[in-house]
């Protein structure tokens, strides 16, 4: 790894953030090769790139940015909550990044935006008592989230199960979410191609046969992100020596289980396994 990011110090963009990581402790959190399963990490082969496109420069430099952030320093920010009280208590939080650390190497002006809304506040004493100096009703409405784009909900099936309540089946979805690195995006091609959803400029919109097939299934186990958490679990237990044909006798129950659903809603659904 020094050697691919000391080949990186030539580079107009990166240039800077390279040479700060010759001789630099690395940082170690990206390099465990127990974690590696379907893929390793895309990293450049320490060729210089020549006669590239501009799309070609971008993704080489996505790659290789990101190369340079996995092995930077942490971003370290100081956080700071004030509580206020008069009458009811008033609650204030700001940020303030004191080494910008992995940060600094694609020094997103969206991040600084992100920032700007957590804005740094006064220091104050405890039990300080402190002049009003203006005060204003402010009304504003909540906003409905926006619909999901590939990034969103590639990030959104990475991320599935943090609401679970059950703490173990949680705990079971954390490293994996939904699917896999490698199927996820597979997984939206699939819905795609069946006409579930639909590309609407940068968005993916349900199409009404996805919306069919939702309403009949959203109620039912097969919908539910707890079931990946619980074989994912169950997969766990038996890597520790539990029996994996009692796992097999789960999954054709479970299988008998949600076909009798869909048959008893009256709807025609096509189940394809995987």
């Amino acid at each position: 790894m020094p050697s691919l990011i000391a080949g990186l110090q030539p580079h107009p963009g990166f240039g800077k953030q390279a040479a700060a990581l010759d001789g630099a402790k690395l940082s170690k959190r990206s390099v465990n090769a127990k974690k590696v399963t379907d893929h390793h990490a895309i990293l450049p082969t320490g060729e210089k790139p020549w006669q590239l496109s501009a799309d070609l420069q971008a993704i080489y430099d996505l790659v290789a940015g990101r190369m340079l952030e996995a092995f930077s320093s942490d971003c370290i920010k100081e956080i700071t909550k004030i509580v206020l009280s008069s009458g009811n208590k008033f609650v204030a939080g700001g940020t303030v990044i004191r080494e910008a650390g992995w940060r600094a190497v694609f020094n997103d002006p969206e991040d600084d935006k992100k920032d700007e809304d957590n804005a740094a506040l006064p220091e104050v004493i405890k039990d300080e008592e402190l002049p009003v100096a203006d005060k204003a009703l402010i009304e504003k409405q909540t906003k409905p989230k926006p619909l999901y784009n590939e990034a969103t909900l590639l990030k959104a099936l990475e991320t599935a199960g943090k609401e679970i309540e059950d703490e173990e089946l949680r705990e079971a979805m954390k490293a994996g979410g939904l699917g896999t690195p490698a199927t996820r995006a597979a997984i939206i091609e699939t819905l795609l191609s069946r006409k579930y959803i639909f590309r609407e400029k940068k968005n993916l919109t349900p199409t009404p046969t996805g919306l069919a097939v939702y309403e009949v299934v959203k109620g039912q186990r097969i919908a539910q992100a707890e079931l990946t958490g619980s074989w994912e679990k169950r997969l766990e237990e038996i890597r520790s020596g539990a029996s994996v044909s009692e796992f097999q006798e789960e999954i054709k129950a479970y299988t008998r289980e949600i076909t009798q659903e869909l048959l008893r809603s009256g709807k025609g659904v096509v189940l394809q396994s995987t």
